[in-house]
């Protein structure tokens, strides 16, 4: 594998209409690796969801839109990519999001980087059991759904939660994955905007050919 090689970089359309043909490039380019089907699999999973993150966390701005589309044209530079490393493929995803939701996810995900294997295993059931019998409401679950039978083949009733709620299913399962920890920043855009980026390293195990 070469020093550094970017696989992926997509931004600002994040509607399912431009995910689904980007990931499905994603997957051809990951399963030209000399890697175990699993570490592709993981990879790729992480992926789908920090382009769900992004989708759910700039979903208020719709409303920015109606009322001022060149400035959100400006500030709305939602972003994922994958660049591999040598030693490590690394994943960065950035979008805005409001300064008032900040603190919360500064929590959250801190909690979830102060977490052993077996205490994210603990919090991931506690919170899908307790998502199922509260009856959860998904914000963009019709995006999730496509998303996730397109290219997942799993049960999304059975497997998400609302962050919304105060679940966020996704970042626990991203540092599952990973198996590191979640390496997050914040940037103010003004009083009320600011944005976010996280990045995720995970280690490149070459396939044993032997």
């Amino acid at each position: 594998m070469s020093a550094t090689n970017l696989i992926l970089h997509h931004e600002k359309d994040f509607e399912f209409s431009a995910i689904e043909p980007m990931l499905t490039s994603l997957k051809e380019k990951l399963n030209t690796y000399n890697l175990e089907k699993i570490i592709i699999k993981k990879v790729f999973n992480i992926v789908v969801e920090c382009v769900e993150n992004i989708h759910k966390y700039t979903d208020w701005l719709k409303e920015y839109k109606e009322i001022d589309p060149k400035f959100v044209s400006k500030l709305s530079i939602e972003m994922i990519t994958l660049d591999e490393g040598g030693e490590a493929f690394i994943i960065k995803a950035g979008n805005p999001i409001q300064n008032k939701n900040i603190e919360p996810l500064k929590g959250r995900i801190e909690h979830i980087n102060s977490l052993s294997m077996s205490g994210l295993q603990k919090i991931h059931k506690f919170i899908i059991d307790k998502g199922l019998e509260e009856k959860k409401e998904v914000v963009s679950k019709g995006f999730i759904d496509r998303l996730f039978s397109k290219f997942q083949k799993i049960n999304v009733d059975n497997y998400w939660a609302s962050e919304k709620g105060g679940a966020g299913l996704g970042l626990i399962d991203i540092a599952q994955k990973s198996h590191s920890k979640l390496y997050y920043s914040f940037t103010p855009i003004d009083n009320e905007i600011s944005y976010y980026e996280l990045q995720i390293k995970f280690k490149i195990i070459v396939k044993n050919t032997k």
